[in-house]
């Protein structure tokens, strides 16, 4: 005597329909699923940001002693007229205060920022013996928002307590 299997005809979703026949098949693909999804989450690597470069690049020059407007035009303007001939700059931002000329240079998304660095330092270096002799050494700094820290904490007491406690 041969038993006779029938297949019921379902009239329900593809899915579904497949899950009832093929439970062995769906199974193994969940199976499936969770291992790649295992093995991706392993491999990630973990970033609260991006890395990305800021094409910003900041020349500070003391000048101990003198005054804003001796700073802007003895300081900033000789360095802004140097570094303006650089090629990529977008937009330069200076601030003269009282002893010392800030000057930040933006250049164009995509540009090369330690190339970049490298044509302010020789383009200042170069007009350095024409600043005045009180003029103390320029500081460069490039922006990177890779080196600021993720988490600040500050503690304070709520109580009078000393330093040392």
């Amino acid at each position: 005597m041969a038993i006779q299997r029938r297949e019921e005809k379902l009239n329900g979703m593809p899915i579904s329909d497949t899950s009832i026949r093929q439970p062995v098949f769906v199974t193994m693909l969940m199976l499936l699923t969770i291992v790649f999804g295992i093995l991706a989450f392993r491999s990630l690597p973990v970033n609260l940001l991006p890395d990305f470069e800021v094409p910003v690049i900041a020349v500070s020059v003391p000048y101990p002693g003198a005054g804003p407007e001796s700073v802007a035009d003895q300081v900033a303007k000789p360095i802004e007229d140097a570094v303006n001939t650089i090629e990529g700059i977008e937009n330069i931002t200076t601030n003269a205060s009282e002893g010392v000329a800030l000057i930040l240079l933006e250049f164009k998304e995509g540009t090369d920022v330690n190339r970049a660095e490298q044509d302010v330092r020789e383009k200042v270096n170069a007009i350095r013996p024409t600043l005045p002799r009180d003029v103390r050494d320029p500081i460069f700094q490039k922006f990177d928002p890779n080196a600021a820290p993720i988490v600040s904490f500050a503690i304070a007491a709520t109580q009078n307590l000393s330093p040392l406690e």
